[in-house]
């Protein structure tokens, strides 16, 4: 076998070939997948979910929130709440 740069591309016309068989495989076997998918279980949320954002209903809070504020009011409760001391570990007994 002689390489691309020798004169024998057959190789190289092998590899484009499984290329693109492969593309083609996966990109049909996605597509039918996420189509079923949509159908099934829908890909999308509701049109006032989309233009409100998705921060809060995907996430439970907001991507900026020093900008929005707190997504919630156990949000808001959380950041001003002093932290419960840290429980330490009683010592091992020697045995």
């Amino acid at each position: 076998m002689r390489g691309l740069f020798y004169g024998g591309a057959s190789q190289f016309v092998a590899q484009i070939i499984g290329t693109v068989t492969c593309f083609v495989f996966i990109f049909s076997v996605s597509w039918a997948f996420f189509k079923v998918y949509d159908v099934v279980f829908g890909m999308r949320v509701s049109p006032e979910v989309e233009l409100e954002g998705l921060d809060v209903p995907e996430m439970g809070v907001h991507g900026y929130p020093e900008i929005q504020g707190p997504a919630t009011l156990v949000h808001a409760m959380g950041a001003s709440m002093p932290k419960a001391p840290s429980m330490a570990m009683a010592p091992e007994r020697s045995r």
